[in-house]
């Protein structure tokens, strides 16, 4: 009654032995299975939240550098007003180059590109007639400003200055006038 192989072995004391060792195989790779699975759906999880906060950033820096050429352009302004058409020239282009690089964007709205090619289409003019001295500047640096407030950061609520020019109007520098008293900006000499 009992098989034997050719080997002369006993085929049933064998094949009880296969379950178990399928079992162990089994029961060894079941925490790799888990850890692949749940590994995949982290690593999908961290992909998305990375994606956002990229998307995060960049809205921040779009909104950073609108604000920064607000208050750029809105400066201009106030030195035109102010008759310093030298530092306004100067920062006129700084202005310019900042509108020029952002129309250069191509995930602007077809709008902002037009309001920005708009403000870009005056640049020549504007630049010569600071240069010169023109009295006509100052128009035409407010006929800039208001083109391009609409391009600022809406949370901000940007508009154009319209409070006089202060006697003692800083450099683009400084922050603060000069006090023989301020050894630097914030501290008092003793």
């Amino acid at each position: 009654m009992n098989e034997t192989t050719p080997a002369g072995g006993s085929s049933r004391r064998k094949s009880w032995l296969l379950p178990f060792l399928v079992l162990g195989v089994l029961l060894a790779l079941a925490p790799s299975a888990y850890l692949f699975v749940t590994g995949r759906q982290q690593r999908t999880e961290m992909e998305a939240r990375t994606a956002a906060a990229e998307s995060a950033a960049q809205a921040l820096a779009d909104s950073l550098d609108a604000a920064r050429t607000q208050l750029l352009v809105d400066r201009v302004l106030v030195l035109a007003r102010a008759g310093r058409m030298n530092q306004t020239s100067e920062l006129a282009s700084q202005f310019f180059d900042r509108v020029d690089r952002r129309s250069r964007v191509p995930s602007a709205s077809p709008s902002e590109t037009e309001t920005r090619l708009r403000v870009l289409a005056l640049r020549d003019q504007a630049i010569t007639a600071l240069t010169r001295e023109d009295p006509a500047a100052l128009q035409l640096i407010e006929e800039i400003a208001a083109l391009h407030l609409p391009l600022g950061d809406p949370t901000l609520d940007a508009r154009i200055p319209t409070v006089p020019v202060p006697e003692g109007l800083p450099a683009p520098g400084d922050t603060a006038p000069r006090d023989p008293d301020i050894d630097t900006l914030g501290s008092r000499r003793p």
